[in-house]
């Protein structure tokens, strides 16, 4: 019963018109509750309908639209990896070992999780924060990550007995709630799965996003794991949020990604600054400091009788409605 309506500006706009003289936002958080207005028409356009559930508005008639470039990454956070110098830092806690990080990636099984809960249409991300529409993109971290990062089980039980845990350790996965993270919860529930099966005792928590949030900037998230929607920005921007001591989240700390940090900051040079941001990738990549699931494009149903297309880059969602043309 929440909404917000808008009115077409009565002149003639200097940078686009408008098809529509109104546009109405309806807040409607069931997915399916969307998918049923869509169909009843009483809305034209639906965000984020699953995948499983698209092949029953499409018969009906109803169309996909698909933003032009992903919307943001689901990545893994290991919760603690903090400055040793910081006072929170707890050099026990068995995500800052190397080792336990490499082991439970290879525990996962990535592309069973893009088919499964995105219907195969998404692509791994193959590096933190750096899709291959990024300048500073390297195509041989594809190959780095299919070598390094593929799905190994029995790899993953060898490491964390070399890493001291035969036995496995206790973690907590903590699932939250965040605004244009499609299945987001799902994914962090399967990677619980393929954590356990390599005899890891994972705890599911659910938490409050504020509360969640707190806990990133205070360095409380010692032996705690999350899965996060990075929003597709520039590489350097997502380091240094995630992982530097000027940022918010606190993901994984290091002196190496301090120092490019800085650096980067003292530099305007095109090729210096891609040449930086390209090292801080590699060093995430060889430190296993996330656990990098899937890159997510925003996903627009939309009733072609009403709307003819809908064309967006989609970075918070629903955006460039402007853009939108009317069937005619």
């Amino acid at each position: 019963g929440q909404g917000i309506r808008f009115e077409r500006v009565p002149y003639t706009h200097w940078r686009v018109q408008p098809d529509f003289k109104e546009l109405e936002f309806l807040i409607v958080r069931e997915e399916l509750t969307r998918q049923a207005m869509l169909l009843a028409g009483e809305a034209h356009i639906a965000e984020d309908i699953p995948p499983d559930s698209q092949p029953q508005a499409i018969a009906r008639g109803m169309k996909v639209v698909k933003t032009t470039i992903p919307t943001g990454g689901l990545i893994g956070q290991f919760g603690g990896n903090y400055l040793p110098s910081k006072p929170s830092y707890d050099s026990t806690i068995p995500f800052t070992n190397r080792k336990v990080r490499q082991a439970l990636n290879l525990a996962i099984n990535r592309q069973e999780i893009i088919d499964n809960l995105f219907a195969g249409k998404y692509e791994p991300i193959v590096a933190p924060f750096a899709h291959k529409t990024h300048p500073e993109y390297k195509p041989a971290w594809e190959a780095n990550f299919k070598q390094n990062y593929a799905y190994n089980p029995e790899k993953a039980k060898q490491l964390l007995r070399e890493a001291g845990y035969p036995q496995g350790f206790k973690a907590t996965i903590q699932l939250h709630t965040q605004p244009g993270a499609p299945r987001q919860d799902a994914v962090a529930e399967a990677v619980g799965l393929y954590w356990t099966a390599i005899g890891v005792d994972v705890k599911l928590d659910t938490i409050d996003r504020s509360l969640h949030v707190q806990q990133m900037r205070g360095y409380t998230k010692q032996g705690k794991a999350w899965v996060q929607l990075a929003v597709y920005r520039p590489p350097w921007n997502r380091f240094q949020v995630f992982n530097t001591t000027s940022g918010v989240v606190h993901g994984f700390l290091s002196e190496f990604i301090e120092q490019k940090w800085t650096e980067l900051g003292e530099t305007v040079d095109p090729e210096k600054r891609t040449q930086l941001q390209r090292a801080v990738v590699d060093h995430l990549l060889e430190e296993y400091a996330h656990f990098p699931i899937v890159w997510v494009f925003g996903e627009f149903m939309i009733n072609p009788k009403v709307v003819a297309e809908y064309t967006t880059a989609g970075i918070s969602g629903a955006s460039h409605l402007e853009y939108v043309k009317a069937a005619r």
